[in-house]
């Protein structure tokens, strides 16, 4: 049994098809879901580059705790997502 071109093309069409869809909107949700993750990732970046930044007064303050319990509740809301 011989199978021509065009009809050996057809299934492998249909698959495209429908696969074609299906990425688009899986894509479209990794997007979401990585936009959502780096939003929380920044929130978190900026508050320790703050500390950093400010080291020397949350050491002359005794401030230590206050802003790694922050950073920890910040952490732990990005995780979550």
């Amino acid at each position: 049994m011989r199978i021509s071109g065009r009809s050996a093309a057809l299934p492998g069409l249909g698959v495209i098809l429908i696969l074609v869809p299906i990425q688009y909107f899986v894509g479209v949700a990794i997007a979401r879901a990585r936009k959502n993750t780096l939003h929380a990732a920044d929130k978190r970046v900026r508050l320790t580059e703050e500390v950093l930044r400010a080291i020397k007064l949350v050491k002359m303050y005794v401030w230590e705790e206050k802003f790694a319990s922050g950073m920890y509740r910040k952490r732990e809301r990005e995780r979550d997502r």
